[in-house]
């Protein structure tokens, strides 16, 4: 029992209709809970780097999602960017969640947590696949909807929050948020294949991918 978010919900809704101090502690708890699925008992994994495995799976997946036709030039040089920078992590493995968003959890009246959904990429490796999954995609949300709302959290409070429940400084997040981006591109990418398969305009998605002004922005970073 609880309430979702709407993908507008920096416009609209619940949230958007809460005190500032509301919304603060919905983020900040839900990282909290975000962290303790990450520091759950420890996990095994397939045998060998699980960053270079998640980094061949996707890459192959963008091969398959673009196909012939939709050379998206943008997607292919995310992809050599994070072949080239690819972090070698020496930290425990977690169970990941796989899609972080707000929009994937349920709340409760108080703003707490009452559910996680959406487990269909779930999955072994370093936590900083999950944040750099839920920053990547928290941001981006904000940039489409042009403004954050007062209240919702900085970026610097997000990851203090969650590095002080994980109990160690996070690595690598620039690595990580342009591999999610990547990653979720790639998905869109074939949404927008199987809606011009079936007679539907894909403009939205494969003239206008919305990670692409996403990915220019952390690749062109120094965090």
């Amino acid at each position: 029992a609880g309430r979702v978010l709407a993908r507008t919900y920096l416009a609209e809704g619940w949230v958007a209709d809460g005190a500032p101090n509301f919304r603060r502690d919905l983020v900040l708890g839900f990282m909290r809970v975000l962290a303790s699925v990450h520091c759950r008992a420890p996990v095994t994994g397939p045998a060998g780097d699980p960053v270079a495995r998640a980094f061949q799976q996707w890459s192959e997946y963008l091969e398959w999602a673009t196909g012939d036709g939709m050379p998206l030039e943008f997607m292919h040089d995310a992809r050599d960017w994070c072949g080239d920078h690819r972090p070698r992590l020496d930290v425990p493995l977690s169970l990941l969640w796989g899609d972080v968003q707000l929009t994937n959890a349920v709340f409760a009246t108080d703003g707490s947590v009452a559910a996680l959904l959406d487990w269909e990429m779930t999955g072994t490796g370093p936590p900083e696949m999950d944040l750099g999954w839920f920053l990547a995609l928290h941001e981006m949300t904000i940039e489409q909807h042009g403004s954050t709302l007062p209240g919702i959290p900085t970026r610097a409070e997000i990851i203090a929050v969650y590095e002080a429940d994980l109990g160690r400084p996070v690595q690598d997040l620039r690595w990580f948020e342009a591999f999610a981006l990547m990653r979720s591109g790639s998905i869109m990418i074939r949404m927008a294949r199987l809606l011009s398969a079936h007679g539907i305009d894909d403009g939205w998605l494969s003239t206008h991918n919305p990670t692409e002004a996403a990915l220019a922005r952390v690749l062109a970073s120094e965090e």
